[in-house]
């Protein structure tokens, strides 16, 4: 059974809270990924990454673009890594 884990998440916001405390223009973007990575994986492994891409839009106080879907399959070399060409 798959679950995301808390650490990371609080370490997150911790950065969240020095880029705010230090005034750092931050965004978050989720890089392009392959539709093999996007629509991968057991359901309920992709129904937490989208939850967790929820709660990072609306609990992230800074513009969050989600890049995910910008590049055509034959943009990646791996189906993750964007290709030079």
């Amino acid at each position: 059974h798959f679950t995301l884990a808390e650490g990371p998440w609080r370490q997150y916001l911790s950065l969240i809270e020095f880029c705010k405390h230090h005034e750092i223009k931050t965004v978050v973007m989720l890089m392009p990924e392959g539709s093999e990575f996007r629509e991968g994986g057991p359901l309920d492994v992709r129904a937490q990454r989208e939850a967790f891409v929820t709660k990072l839009i609306v609990e992230t106080p800074f513009p969050v673009i989600d890049a995910r879907s910008w590049c055509q399959n034959d943009d990646f070399y791996d189906g993750h890594h964007l290709s030079i060409n």
